[in-house]
């Protein structure tokens, strides 16, 4: 009986022990989760297109007197476009855009103007997407910057040379961007762009005033992980 009663005990010390090891290891705190990286928010871009020019004002100037050419016009041209930019959140993104819009004519009605206008431009830019139509998504935007206008290759007006100027210039701009990939977007658009002013050299600089354009534009936006 003796030895029945020490087995009985013992075994009863075991399941004790047993019950609060079981105890304690429900009381430590769970494993930590392991970090999950964040996406990247950034994405770069190249773009290109056409740009078809409204008719710009040319004044002229003659001993001094500024004189309104007639029949001014400037021919359209394309551009390229590269930047980067940051998906903030599913509906705004923005970005910040070089570009270059190649030599395109400049002439008049009675062929007394005759010059060559290229025009860097640096844009920051703001969009807005309508992410509702699954891998079509249509946005609109707008943005800022400045632009680098060079006029070259002037014949006439005979006392007029090269020049190199800067303007404050703006665009507003509509699309549609179609999700190739998780990271490739092909970017489809129409862009309005005011580029400012723009002044030759010489004795006789000229002056052309108002250059804008409308801009069908294309483009791929890689996003990074």
């Amino acid at each position: 009986m003796k030895m029945a009663a020490k087995v009985l005990i013992g075994g009863g010390i075991l399941l004790a022990s047993a019950s609060t090891a079981a105890t304690a290891a429900d009381l430590l705190p769970p494993p930590l989760p392991e970090p999950v990286a964040e996406a990247s928010c950034l994405y770069f871009r190249v773009d290109g297109g056409a740009s078809f020019h409204e008719r710009p004002n040319v004044y002229k100037n003659h001993g001094g007197k500024k004189n309104k050419a007639i029949g001014e016009k400037l021919k359209d041209s394309g551009f390229v476009e590269g930047g980067v930019g940051c998906q903030f959140t599913p509906m705004f993104r923005a970005d910040i855009v070089g570009g270059y819009r190649f030599n395109t004519k400049m002439d008049n009605k009675y062929n007394d103007l005759d010059a060559t206008l290229s025009t860097g431009t640096i844009f920051a830019n703001g969009y807005i997407d309508l992410d509702y139509f699954g891998f079509v998504k249509p946005y609109v935007g707008g943005g800022v910057g400045v632009a680098f206008h060079h006029i070259g290759d002037v014949d006439m007006p005979i006392l007029s040379g090269s020049g190199s100027s800067t303007d404050f210039a703006w665009n507003v701009q509509a699309g549609l961007a179609f999700d190739v990939t998780e990271n490739i977007a092909l970017d489809v658009g129409y862009r309005y762009v005011d580029l400012g002013d723009a002044k030759s050299g010489g004795k006789d600089p000229f002056h052309v005033d108002d250059i804008t354009a409308h801009e069908a534009r294309v483009g791929i936006r890689f996003k990074l992980n």
